[in-house]
């Protein structure tokens, strides 16, 4: 397990490839249970893979997106400002990394126009031109102590929150979301060139762009 928590410090041999494969064999999420409850999960994608399987029919209208191979993250602002950030963690509850944040300019501090509690889900991502860039942005992220070494690094290396989801305070459409993610200072997954040069990629993912049959089906 030594390789594993090497990986979660940035300072492992393990590919991205080989940390996801211990993990799917194992059955557990990535990463720890921390002290900030999700307003909407956070949970993994179902995973078809070429040659395993077919990518299920839909009945109803769906946007293909590049699968982001970062580190994910959840938003939450109270009011139109900024109130926490939390990482995954086990999917219920994210590490605290508020502060890290805080001020970054990662993310805006103030958002007009949304509803009193909006959580927007994505991933921090660092350029495919750093070796082992989500390596990199986790172990910055989660295991700096000091907040301005993390927003240093994080100026340093270019890293980047880039918004797929809105989890609480959501509209009609997934594509009206972005939009207004958008509108409203955030980028989104939309904003993303789909070629593996510029941000690390990990395929592709098929979403319904309604959001009441999204999540209520």
């Amino acid at each position: 397990m030594n390789l594993i928590k090497d990986y979660e410090v940035g300072k492992s041999e393990l590919t991205d490839a080989e940390y996801d494969a211990f993990f799917a064999e194992e059955g557990e999420e990535l990463g720890s249970r921390g002290t900030i409850k999700h307003q909407r999960p956070l949970t993994s994608l179902k995973k078809v893979f070429i040659g395993e399987d077919k990518e299920p029919t839909y009945t109803a209208s769906t946007v293909r997106l590049p699968k982001l191979d970062g580190l994910a993250m959840s938003v939450l602002d109270v009011k139109g400002i900024f109130k926490s950030a939390a990482t995954r963690g086990d999917g219920e509850y994210g590490q605290d990394v508020t502060e890290k944040v805080r001020d970054s300019g990662l993310v805006p501090m103030l958002v007009a126009g949304c509803p009193d509690v909006y959580q927007v889900d994505g991933e921090l991502m660092c350029p495919a031109s750093v070796p082992n860039a989500r390596n990199v942005v986790a172990g910055a992220l989660v295991h700096l102590n000091s907040v301005e070494e993390f927003k240093l690094r994080a100026k340093t290396l270019g890293f980047q929150f880039f918004a797929y989801r809105i989890g609480v305070g959501y509209g009609t459409t997934f594509m009206d979301d972005m939009y207004n993610l958008n509108a409203r200072g955030f980028r989104t997954v939309l904003d993303v060139p789909n070629i593996v040069e510029d941000w690390p990629l990990d395929g592709t993912v098929v979403r319904v762009d309604n959001n009441k049959v999204f999540y209520e089906s």
